[in-house]
Formats: structure tokens, sequence, C-alpha cells
């Protein structure tokens, strides 16, 4: 339904070039609240693993919160199904 609209706002920013891309809407069911679980021990252990992989890598700087909260399964909606 907005398609249009996206499309050309992008084309009234951006002269030359392609850009892709992908926009995704998740409603929340009826009830829900918008309420969100955050996955504590998917956290840490996203960190421990990228802790790890920045020592074997020699990388500097450490994993921030940000980072956890952009992971995969870390943010969940709370459904209110069993």
């Amino acid at each position: 339904m907005l398609e249009a609209q996206i499309r050309d706002e992008i084309n009234r920013r951006i002269a030359r070039g392609r850009v892709t891309t992908r926009v995704t809407l998740h409603a929340g069911e009826k009830g829900e609240g918008g309420q969100v679980r955050i996955n504590k021990s998917l956290a840490a252990e996203y960190t421990k693993n990228l802790r790890a992989l920045a020592r074997e890598l020699k990388l500097s700087g450490d994993i921030t919160l940000d980072h956890l909260l952009r992971a995969p399964g870390v943010l969940e909606g709370r459904s209110g199904r069993s």
C-alpha cells in the first residue's frame, strides 16, 4: 500500500545508482500491547561468543547493548499464547 510513496521518497533523495530496499512490518496480535521480552540467556551467549571471536581475530572494542539488541532472537514479542 505504501510502496509507491516510499519509492517516490527514495527517488527524491537519490539521483543516481540503484537502491534495493525491503521493509518488514510486524503487527502485534490483539491484546498484545506491544510488549517485548528480552532473552537474557541468548544475549549472554552472544556476548560470550562474540568476545571470543574478537579475541581470536585480535579485534579491539567491546560488545554493546546496541549489538545485542540487533542480534536475532534477543528481543521477542509476547504473544500471550502458550
